[in-house]
């Protein structure tokens, strides 16, 4: 009899959100993006980027990728991180700062990690 408090659960089902948070750094968000792209996790996973500048609208057509652009600023940080979180579609949710990179094994070990 297993007494262990945490939940089982099927691996291959696992869905991980990348949650980005931006304001004009489209330099730095190029790279963190690619390195979410080049990731070898072969589960389902999505990246969220939540850009609240109002002056620069950000587009990028991939089936994997979500850019939100918001027409107003967030008054703070952790209000866009809240909504941020909240427009993930994904129980597991890995934080990426804009001028941070994702190693290609990343999101492979957290999976492993779950």
């Amino acid at each position: 009899m297993d007494i262990s408090p945490y939940k089982k659960h099927n691996k291959r089902k696992t869905m991980i959100s990348v949650l980005t948070i931006t304001y004009q750094r489209h330099h730095l968000l190029e790279e963190a993006m690619q390195s979410f792209l080049l990731q070898d996790f072969t589960g389902e996973s999505e990246m969220v980027i939540i850009n609240d500048s109002p002056d620069v609208k950000y587009k990028f057509d991939h089936p994997k990728v979500r850019v939100i652009n918001c027409d107003e600023r967030f008054p703070s940080i952790s209000s866009k991180l809240e909504w941020g979180y909240k427009q993930c579609k994904y129980d597991y949710i890995y934080r990426l700062d804009d001028d941070d990179l994702l190693a290609p094994h990343a999101l492979s070990l957290v999976h492993d990690d779950i």
